[in-house]
């Protein structure tokens, strides 16, 4: 799927939100999240909000961002699933319900940076109504490193990049196309679980199962030294 490309201004909104009860959950992996950043535009409207934590939060974080008049909205979530399981969960979803053709080509482009004390795995482990989007709709979720290098994409359920403890990683998600729309009132959710190894080598979750249904002008610049 091809790369979404667009220039977002700087503008930067201040509301977050939590996921349940994810925040009074522990991390046995000690999950942590650097930064995350939502932005959707159109023709020169653009919502976008980001959050920085220093020290890093231990606590679930998300960025949301709306185009009232078009009714898009994106979110992403990064948080504690489960404390037995010992998964933890980026959640990345779409809205577009606009019923008029000149809002079919709203764009988004969202993303997380967390690390972790343990090694794992990120694998895209199910994607939420995806009959719901428009076949002209184009998206991709990219791991990149600390060094801004590209370690995979997470292009279809079940696929995987490698995790090492105490690195930073940066999970972007990115969607456009000519049609964005959002079929049916409904939202799409694409959940990547972090899967920490266990004493065996194994992971403690199995790819493909489980999952829950759920910056400014800096970020062209840094979009392009990616490539």
């Amino acid at each position: 799927m091809s790369r979404v490309s667009f220039t977002i201004p700087a503008l930067i909104t201040t509301a977050c939100c939590g996921v349940g009860s994810a925040a009074d959950l522990i991390d046995p992996s000690g999950l942590v999240t650097h930064e995350v950043m939502s932005c959707v535009s159109w023709e020169g409207h653009t919502d976008i909000e980001q959050f920085n934590f220093q020290p890093a939060s231990t606590s679930d974080e998300c960025a949301h961002t709306s185009l009232w008049f078009s009714q898009t909205d994106l979110h992403v979530s990064t948080y504690c699933q489960d404390v037995g399981s010992e998964v933890d969960v980026i959640t990345f979803d779409w809205k577009n319900l606009s019923g008029r053709n000149f809002y079919t080509s709203a764009e988004g482009i969202a993303s997380t940076t967390i690390s972790s004390f343990a090694d794992g795995e990120f694998s895209l482990s199910s994607i939420d109504n995806e009959n719901a989007l428009s076949y002209f709709c184009n998206w991709t979720i990219s791991v990149f490193d600390d060094q801004q290098t590209l370690l995979g994409n997470l292009d279809q359920i079940g696929s995987t990049v490698s995790m090492e403890a105490d690195k930073q990683y940066e999970i972007i998600f990115e969607i456009g196309g000519y049609d964005t729309l959002t079929s049916g009132w409904s939202k799409v959710f694409w959940n990547v679980e972090l899967a920490y190894f266990n004493e065996n080598g194994g992971t403690s979750a199995v790819p493909g199962f489980g999952g829950l249904a759920l910056f400014g002008g800096t970020i062209a610049l840094r979009r392009r030294r990616r490539r």
